[in-house]
């Protein structure tokens, strides 16, 4: 969601010395500039988003199928592999599958 609203920019890392208590990882000091590609459409690609994450570690084809739509036809559309998980999209990618997917047309379920 926040490469579809924003442009995202990795300043520099910064070692886990830089708090208290110092976590066990980096961090990263990032800078979001707004640029956002969804307009109307954010909320229903963030359903749409949010819906296909809950199956995260199946793959594409099941985890669009479990979220109730039609894997075929969008994956025919969009060209993507059925066989990756959908953690591994882009911002664009995932676009690109809702578009297909008619989901931005599609009322919301709650």
């Amino acid at each position: 969601m926040a490469q579809m609203l924003a442009r995202v920019e990795m300043l520099r890392t910064l070692p886990p010395q830089a708090f208290w208590p110092a976590p066990k990882i980096e961090s990263a000091l990032v800078r979001m500039t707004r640029d956002d590609k969804l307009g109307g459409e954010a909320a229903a690609f963030g359903r749409f988003v949010h819906k296909l994450f809950s199956f995260r570690r199946k793959t594409l084809r099941k985890a669009l199928a479990q979220a109730g739509i039609d894997a075929d036809s969008a994956l025919t559309k969009t060209g993507l592999d059925a066989q990756v998980r959908p953690e591994v999209l882009s911002g664009t990618q995932l676009l690109s599958l809702f578009h297909a997917a008619g989901a931005a047309s599609a009322p919301s379920a709650g």
